[in-house]
C-alpha cells in the first residue's frame, strides 16, 4: 500500500520516556481526525514481562510525566474541566489519577519537590479581559513584542512560580516576574534553576540567563557565566546538587551557531565548557514532520562525573557520554535519529525513542556496555508492514571547499528505464538538516511517483560551525549552486529522471530558496513556495525575529539595520521578479509571524503583474509551524495542493 497524505492520521509517535525500577512510562502521540487536533496518552510498560498499562487522567491530553521521589508515583499534566493543564498524580502501575492543582489559567510546567511533599509549579497569569466585547487597543513598549505562536505578547501578563503541596490549600508563591521564565531544574537540596531572557544595553543582543533560587531566598540570583551575551538554558543539577549542567551558545562571534554544554560549580560559581571541540553539536536539528510532544532533553547526568548527551553528526542523532576528563564513549549510534531519551536512576541504562528513514517511531532500552539495544515498543508495526516506505540512496559531492551530503528517494511503482519526474525539496532553517529520520511528506511524494532530491547545502546543521556559517552574507550564492549541483548528481544517479519535469519546493529558508530558484533559473517546470521570504527589507520590521536575524544572517554582524537595506534588497527574490518564468504556487499561513504573510502577498502581486502563472493558497489559523504542528486538515490540504500543482504542470 502506498503512503498517502491521510496516513498522517494513522502514524503514532513515542516520546518522553520516564524510567522506573520495573520499566518505563512514556507518551504515545497521535492525530485525532474527528477533533482535528493532537492527542497524547501515557503508558507504563514492564520491561521484563512486556505488559503495558494505560495511565493518565483522560487518555487524550496526558503528558509530561515525572517520577516522584518515592519511585512509585508519577505526576503529569492533563486537562481539567475547563481545558486547562493541571498537575495530576497517579501510581505508575495504574489506578485513578488525582488532580493536584487548580490554577484558573492552568499550569505551564512543573517539577517535583525532592522531598516528595509536592511540586514547584509555573503559572502564566493572563491579564483580565475587558468586560465588554468592544475592541481595545494594545500598547507595545518592547522590541520583542510578537511571536510566531501567540502573536502579540501581552506585556500585562504575570509569570509566577509556586510551591504546591498535595492539598489545594497548600499553595505558596515563591517568585513572580513580568518577563517569561522557565523552571528548568531542581537540585536534591531544593535549589531551583530558572531560564530567563534579559535585555542588555545593546538591543539587538539579548541574552538568556540562568537564575538560581535557593530555599529561604526571596529573589533568585543570576549565575555569572562570564559570557555577557550568551543564550543558555539549564538542563539538570548533578545528583549531589553541587553542579549545574546547562546548554547554550556563548555568542562570542556570529560564527558560533550550534549549542554546546557547560557545567557550573554551584558553590564556587566556576563555569567550564564540556567540549574542547567547538564543532560538537548537541540536540537534534533534523527536519521531520511526524514527531510530536518531545521533551527537548539534550543531556543528562549519569552520575556526578559523567554526562550523556544527544550528538548530531552528518544527518544522524545518537547518544554519547563524556566524563569530567573529556573521555567520550558511544552509547547509541548508527543511521538513526534519537528523538528523546532518559537515563535510569543508576545511570547504567537509557530508554530512548528513535526514528529512521523508514520507521516513524520506536522505543528502545540500552544497558551500558550492551552490544545491542532492546526494542521495547513499536506502535506502527502493522502500518509499516502494510505500507511501502522508501529507503533513499545517499549521495555526496565536493564543491567550493565543502563536502555535501544528500538523499535521493526513488519513485515507487515506476519500472526501471521509465522516465519520471523529480522534486528538489529544500529544508528550512537554514540551520537545520535532512537526515536519517522519517519524513512523511517525502514518503508521500516518492509514493506518488516522484523522485525526491534532498540536500544539506552549506548553512545547515550537523556538519560543524564553519559549514553552518558559510551561508552568512551569502544567501542565494553558494547555497543555490550547491542545490543545483545536487540536481545534477541525482540525475546521474537516476538516469530515468526526466530533466524537463523537475520541480522545486521548500518552506521557510526553503521557501526563500524556492523564490530564488523562481527568479534565477528556468530549469524547473513548476515551483511551490511555502511560508517563504521574498523581501528581506520588509521582513526586518514585520517578523518576530527580523530585527536580529537579518544582521547576523545577511550582514554577518551582530548589529545592523536599514542602513544596509540596499544589500538586503540585492538578496531579495522580489528584486528579480522580472526574471521569473516557471509557474509558481505560493502557500502561506495567515498567522505566520516568522515569515509574515506579507512576504507571500508581495511576491504574488509582483508575479501577477509580470504575467507569470501564479496562484496563492492562504491557510487560516496557521502560523509558521503549519506543516509540522498546524491544523491537521490544513497540513493535508497543503501537501495535496503542492502535488496537484505539479500534476497540473506535468
Amino acid at each position: 500500500m502506498r503512503v498517502r497524505t491521510t496516513d498522517l492520521y494513522n502514524i503514532k509517535t513515542l516520546s518522553r520516556p520516564v524510567p522506573t525500577a520495573a520499566g518505563v512510562v512514556f507518551n504515545e502521540n497521535w492525530i485525532d481526525q474527528a477533533h482535528n487536533d493532537y492527542r497524547h496518552r501515557l503508558y507504563f510498560q514492564n520491561r521484563a514481562t512486556g505488559a503495558r498499562v494505560s495511565l493518565g487522567h483522560d487518555q487524550q491530553h496526558d503528558t509530561a510525566a515525572a517520577l516522584g521521589p518515592d519511585g512509585s508515583t508519577i505526576a503529569f499534566l492533563s486537562h481539567d474541566a475547563a481545558g486547562h493543564d493541571q498537575v495530576f498524580t497517579q501510581a505508575f502501575t495504574g489506578g485513578a489519577a488525582t488532580q493536584r492543582t487548580w490554577f484558573a489559567d492552568g499550569v505551564t510546567g512543573f517539577q517535583w519537590d525532592p522531598t516528595g511533599d509536592g511540586w514547584f509549579v509555573q503559572v502564566t497569569e493572563q491579564h483580565p479581559q475587558h468586560p465588554t466585547t468592544l475592541p481595545h487597543a494594545t500598547r507595545v513598549t518592547r522590541l520583542h513584542y510578537q511571536d510566531n505562536g501567540p502573536w502579540l505578547l501581552d506585556e500585562r501578563r504575570r509569570f509566577l512560580l509556586y510551591k504546591q503541596g498535595w492539598a489545594q490549600a497548600a499553595t505558596q508563591q515563591l517568585y513572580q516576574d513580568d518577563t517569561t521564565f522557565t523552571l528548568a531544574a531542581v537540585s536534591a537540596q531544593g535549589q531551583l534553576a530558572l531560564d530567563r531572557t534579559v535585555a542588555t544595553d545593546r538591543p539587538q543582543r539579548v541574552a538568556s540567563v540562568l537564575l538560581l533560587l535557593t530555599p529561604g531566598q526571596d529573589q533568585p540570583v543570576r549565575l555569572d557565566t562570564g559570557m555577557e551575551f550568551g543564550t543558555f538554558s539549564a538542563v539538570a543539577f548533578s545528583p549531589d546538587g553541587h553542579q549545574l549542567l546547562f546548554a547554550g551558545n556563548p555568542n562570542e562571534d556570529t560564527g558560533w551557531l550550534s549549542q554546546t554544554l557547560f557545567v557550573a560549580d554551584c558553590q564556587s560559581g566556576a563555569v567550564r565548557r564540556v567540549f574542547d571541540d567547538e564543532d560538537v553539536e548537541i540536540g537534534a536539528e533534523l527536519a521531520a514532520d511526524t514527531q510530536q510532544n518531545l521533551s527537548g532533553r539534550v543531556a543528562a547526568w549519569n552520575d556526578n562525573q559523567q554526562i550523556t548527551y544527544a550528538s548530531s553528526r552528518h544527518g544522524c542523532v545518537g547518544l554519547r557520554t563524556i566524563d569530567n576528563d573529556g573521555h567520550t564513549q558511544v552509547v547509541v549510534d548508527g543511521r538513526l535519529h534519537v528523538t528523546d531519551f532518559a537515563l535510569t536512576a543508576d545511570g547504567q541504562g537509557v530508554y530512548y525513542t528513535q526514528s529512521t528513514i523508514t520507521t516513524p517511531s520506536q522505543l528502545y532500552y540500552c544497558a551500558v556496555g550492551a552490544s545491542e539495544p532492546e526494542l521495547v515498543y513499536d506502535p506502527n508495526t502493522t502500518w509499516s508492514q502494510e505500507h511501502t516506505t522508501v529507503a533513499p540512496d545517499d549521495f555526496s559531492f565536493d564543491r567550493e571547499g565543502r563536502h555535501l551530503q544528500g538523499w535521493y528517494y526513488r519513485p515507487v511503482g515506476v519500472p526501471a528505464g521509465t522516465a519520471h519526474p523529480a522534486i528538489l525539496y529544500v529544508h528550512g532553517g537554514p540551520f537545520a538538516a535532512y537526515g536519517e529520520t522519517f519524513y512523511h511528506e517525502l514518503q508521500v511524494l516518492a509514493n506518488a511517483g516522484y523522485g525526491v532530491i534532498t540536500l544539506n547545502p552549506r548553512g545547515g546543521a550537523t556538519y560543524g560551525n564553519d559549514f553552518a556559517h558559510d551561508v552568512f552574507a551569502d544567501y542565494g550564492d553558494n547555497d543555490f549552486a550547491d542545490l543545483m549541483q545536487a540536481v545534477d548528481v541525482a540525475e546521474q544517479l537516476d538516469p530515468d529522471i526526466d530533466d524537463t519535469h523537475v520541480y522545486a519546493t521548500g518552506g521557510s529558508y526553503g521557501g526563500f530558496m524556492s523564490n530564488w530558484i523562481e527568479t534565477h533559473t528556468d530549469r524547473f517546470r513548476a515551483v511551490a513556495t511555502c511560508r517563504s521570504i521574498s523581501n528581506w527589507v520588509s521582513m526586518f520590521g514585520t517578523s518576530d525575529i527580523g530585527w536580529d536575524f537579518l544582521p547576523t544572517n545577511l550582514d554577518d554582524r551582530w548589529e545592523s539595520g536599514l542602513e544596509n537595506a540596499a544589500a538586503w534588497w540585492d538578496r531579495s527574490p522580489l528584486k528579480y521578479v522580472d526574471q521569473a518564468q516557471s509557474p509558481i504556487l505560493i502557500l502561506h499561513g495567515e498567522e505566520d509571524r516568522r515569515c509574515p504573510i506579507e512576504q507571500g502577498e508581495q511576491f504574488y502581486n509582483a508575479l501577477k503583474l509580470q504575467g507569470v502563472e501564479t496562484e496563492f493558497v492562504r491557510f487560516p489559523g496557521s502560523n509558521h509551524e503549519l506543516s509540522r504542528s498546524g491544523l491537521p486538515n490544513l497540513r493535508i490540504e497543503r501537501m495535496e495542493a503542492i502535488m496537484e500543482w505539479f500534476q497540473r504542470h506535468a
